[in-house]
């Protein structure tokens, strides 16, 4: 189901896209957008981002846009973990910048650094005061000549269940660059076990992600920071959207990417601009999301 409105159920992506597009600016003014007092929403070159607090009584969801990276952070447990990583991420992604290389081995590197970089200010940060975690997805991009052309580069990395998804333009498909990182990841629940058996599903009984920054007291229960790194090659028209948990509540990567889709076939039509992070924040919630939800759209 789309939306809670039952005549909406059957809607083709692109009536939804249409309607979205006829309507959108008064739907945004309304309070069932969000309950967050501050609700964000803005553009930024390729990037559109939004971020609501929804239905929850705090906000633990979090991101960072710089001029060659974007990310989303997913705190639980507390806010603190996620707070520190977002305030370090500009001056740790410069600082580990390698110099101009398209090899994927020096960018896996570099990124793998800039994680464990992150992991290190978050535990400095947090010290014996604050116990919590957050997920981590985060994208750097480049430009490089590839076949005579320029293209996006991005080296992507994950820890959790903060996901990045490629829409390909050309095919309208889309792809989950990395699977959730939690306990209904049969390889994840594999490679904890090894160590200790889940309670209830969980870490100790509490924790349900299995890559984390923060979360010291797992560390030793099957908790790891290694993220999970690939090297993504987006062609011209290519989206890319990173969003936490709560917009998965409810929609999944299919109709997610049918939406964006539609979307850019309706603003071409139109010659008009879309907020896509925006769309699909509000479709998260009008479908009955009840999470914190922050999503970042980038066009290759």
């Amino acid at each position: 189901m789309w939306f809670n409105q039952p005549e909406w159920v059957d809607w083709s992506p692109t009536r939804i896209a249409q309607h979205v597009v006829d309507t959108f600016d008064t739907v945004i003014d309304q309070s069932s957008y969000a309950r967050s007092t501050a609700p964000v929403s803005f553009q930024q070159s390729r990037v559109t981002v939004a971020s609501v607090q929804g239905e929850r009584d705090y906000m633990e969801d979090g991101y960072a846009v710089g001029d060659d990276f974007f990310a989303v952070l997913d705190g639980h447990g507390g806010p603190h973990a996620m707070r520190i990583a977002q305030q370090a991420l500009n001056h740790v992604v410069r600082a580990t910048r390698p110099v101009r290389s398209s090899d994927a081995r020096t960018l896996v590197r570099v990124m793998r650094e800039t994680v464990a970089q992150l992991a290190r200010a978050v535990d400095e940060g947090q010290r014996d005061e604050h116990n919590d975690g957050c997920t981590l997805a985060l994208v750097v991009s480049r430009r490089d000549m590839l076949e005579g052309a320029s293209r996006d580069v991005l080296t992507v990395a994950s820890l959790g269940d903060t996901r990045v998804l490629l829409v390909e333009a050309h095919k309208d498909a889309v792809t989950q660059v990395h699977q959730d990182h939690n306990t209904n990841n049969d390889a994840e629940v594999q490679r904890v076990e090894r160590l200790e058996p889940l309670i209830n599903m969980r870490l100790k009984g509490r924790l349900n992600v299995t890559r984390a920054l923060g979360d010291r007291e797992f560390l030793s229960h099957g908790l790891s920071r290694a993220p999970e790194i690939s090297i993504v090659r987006a062609e011209p028209g290519d989206m890319i959207i990173v969003a936490s948990d709560g917009v998965f509540e409810t929609l999944n990567n299919q109709q997610i990417a049918a939406m964006l889709c539609a979307l850019r076939d309706e603003s071409q039509r139109r010659r008009m601009s879309i907020h896509y992070a925006s769309v699909i924040t509000w479709l998260a919630l009008k479908s009955g999301s009840r999470d914190n939800i922050t999503t970042i759209v980038y066009h290759s």
